[in-house]
């Protein structure tokens, strides 16, 4: 068969308007303007709130004491490995030879000169080093091995279906807890976005409150010395901004009556409210707010 994809046809000259209004007069009820919404709404950014709030040198040591798995850092292990392959090689002979570099490095030769001068592996360039992470894609029978020796030790031959190995725990650096000092500035930050979080939720808890009661969010928010912003007409799951780009205020007004005010809500950034102030309904399309489908629809038709 022969296979023609449309992404591979070029089509460079521009459209003439007069043959994609056709193209739209033909095929209108393809172009449809969905459901938009508008509402007023509050939203207070955690960011903004981090100066309203403090953390105590007591409640930074509370929180580590409390999470102090947070701060746990895993057992570190660096590995040194000589590898002859079999490869097609006389078994007998590769072994004879790997129990050979065997004595010759238990005697005190240099286990990363001889690792370059003769190891059949990847690193054995970097003196057969395979740092502290690499070594865990090393066959299980190995990793194996590994996991007994202490630091400074070193394996007798180890035997895979690939070939032979002799392993090398060049360091080994015990499981332990971060001290506070190190990790100090990083609990900070987290209780301050707690904390921030906190206040945003107890601010608009409030808010609603009040615009339950006035029946307006506009009111309760001057009342509070707070000024409404409007979402303008948003499409559901449409983005407001950079602070909720995944679109979580559309979604909640797409949920609410007219007049209706939402509960709080929360987004990566903040915490905020929304009062349902407008609907408009579907509607068939204008060309000129549809015209960049058109010419898209058009182009791939001609492809």
């Amino acid at each position: 068969y022969l296979l023609l994809q449309e992404s591979q046809i070029e089509l460079g000259q521009d459209l003439p308007r007069a043959e994609l209004e056709t193209y739209f007069e033909k095929n209108k009820e393809r172009y449809t303007i969905p459901e938009k919404r508008e509402g007023s709404y509050i939203f207070f950014l955690t960011e903004d709130l981090k100066k309203d709030v403090q953390v105590t040198e007591p409640e930074v040591e509370k929180y580590y004491q409390a999470n102090e798995t947070q701060f746990q850092e895993p057992e570190r292990i660096r590995v040194s490995r000589v590898h002859l392959a079999y490869a097609g090689q006389d078994k007998a002979a590769v072994q004879k030879q790997a129990q050979g570099l065997l004595e010759r490095i238990s005697r005190g030769e240099d286990f990363a000169r001889v690792a370059s001068a003769v190891s059949q592996d990847e690193k054995a360039k970097e003196g057969g080093d395979w740092g502290y992470d690499e070594w865990r894609k090393l066959p299980a029978r190995e990793r194996e091995e590994i996991e007994k020796l202490n630091q400074g030790e070193m394996s007798g031959v180890v035997e895979t279906e690939e070939g032979l190995s002799i392993l090398k725990v060049a360091e080994k650096e015990p499981e332990k807890i971060k001290p506070l000092e190190e990790v100090k500035a990083r609990i900070k930050t987290i209780l301050e976005d707690e904390k921030a979080r906190n206040l945003a939720a107890e601010k608009i808890g409030q808010l609603e409150k009040s615009a339950r009661r006035e029946n307006s969010l506009d009111v309760a928010a001057q009342k509070a010395g707070l000024k409404v912003k409007s979402t303008g007409l948003l499409k559901q799951g449409q983005g407001l901004e950079d602070f909720d780009t995944a679109g979580s205020i559309s979604q909640t007004l797409f949920g609410l009556k007219e007049k209706e005010i939402s509960s709080s809500i929360y987004t990566f950034a903040g915490i905020g409210i929304v009062q349902l102030e407008k609907i408009e309904s579907p509607r068939p399309a204008s060309f000129d707010e549809v015209k960049e489908d058109i010419e898209k629809d058009l182009r791939s038709t001609k492809k």
